[in-house]
Parts: C-alpha cells; structure tokens; sequence
C-alpha cells in the first residue's frame, strides 16, 4: 500500500471488480477509526489487467502503478488513476 495525503492508504487488488481483472482502491480514515474503501478504478483489461505490487501516489493523489496483462498486445500497461 502507499500513503497519500490525510492518512489515505491506496492499493491495488489483482482480481476482483467489475470484470474480475482487479482494481485500485482508496482507504479513507473515517471518525471512528477505521477506514472505508472506495473503489477508484476497475480494470475491463483493453487498459490493463490483474495490477502487480505496490502502487505510488503523488501530492496530487495521482495514483500509479503497473499490470501484468493487458493493453494493446496483453504484455501489460503503466497506468494512472487520477481522483
């Protein structure tokens, strides 16, 4: 996971979503505590399927990171998730 401003873990899962090929997710803290979750993007694998290792966000909560399939010719994308 990486953190982003205001405490924000950012993650990746490498399956799962709207089309079973992962997501980039956001914890938020919340005032109890704990975090919820929101998803930021679901991968559908023309932009890129199942994502691999840890993602990086920047000041702006730009969110980074890499796949291991999908795109043009299935060898994976970079992606961006912006908020």
């Amino acid at each position: 996971m990486a953190i982003g401003a205001g405490g924000r873990l950012y993650g990746a899962t490498y399956s799962g979503g709207l089309s079973g090929k992962g997501t980039v997710f956001v914890l938020v803290p919340n005032m109890n505590g704990g975090y919820t979750q929101q998803v930021l993007h679901s991968f559908n694998g023309t932009d890129g399927r199942y994502p691999w290792g840890r993602p990086t966000v920047d000041a702006a909560g730009n969110v980074y990171g890499t796949t291991t399939r999908g795109g043009t010719r299935d060898v994976g994308v970079v992606y961006q998730v912006t908020p």
